[in-house]
């Protein structure tokens, strides 16, 4: 993922940036990131008011973990997911905090969720969401190898703005 520097946003006005060199600390709504500055490079000054850091060096990888650590501390990421097939479903058991998936298979496949993540439930669509984003992508690609989609006919878990290429099926002559 590529994340372009742009003017922020407003789910970005609400953390605090702490400075205790050599490590810097975003604290927002959702939790806290820290970062370690490697060392020889030139200091970093905060603006008071904004929350803003400016930098006396170029570091696209420094700015690029600034960007997703705001993001992370204040609102979070998510991923939609959906279940293709006729009897695929999907229950949310709330005593222990986990997603209960009926895959076609002859039993049930019980996934558990920590207690940063949130799941949003349709009927056979669902939303994961956590401010840990290296967890998110990890969950969602588990919960995916559990039923890989079919290539001839689509069935299993995908997400949920992905395109899939179906094979032919046979040719009647």
């Amino acid at each position: 993922m590529k994340l372009k520097y742009t003017k922020p946003k407003s789910y970005l006005k609400r953390f605090r940036i702490n400075v205790n060199l050599p490590q810097i600390s975003i604290k927002g709504p959702l939790g806290v990131c820290y970062y370690q500055i490697p060392h020889g490079l030139p200091p970093i000054r905060v603006h008071p008011n904004r929350g803003v850091l400016k930098w006396f060096y170029n570091s696209t990888f420094f700015l690029n973990w600034l960007l997703f650590a705001q993001r992370s501390v204040s609102v979070g990421f998510y991923i939609n997911m959906t279940l293709n097939g006729v009897a695929f479903k999907v229950d949310y058991l709330y005593y222990a905090h986990a997603l209960n998936l009926d895959l076609g298979y002859s039993h049930h496949v019980t996934f558990l969720l920590p207690e940063h993540a949130r799941v949003i439930l349709e009927k056979r669509k669902f939303t994961l969401y956590s401010p840990d984003f290296t967890w998110l992508t990890d969950a969602a690609r588990r919960i995916k190898k559990l039923r890989w989609p079919d290539s001839y006919r689509g069935k299993g878990v995908i997400y949920r703005d992905e395109k899939l290429k179906l094979k032919p099926g046979k040719q009647r002559q």
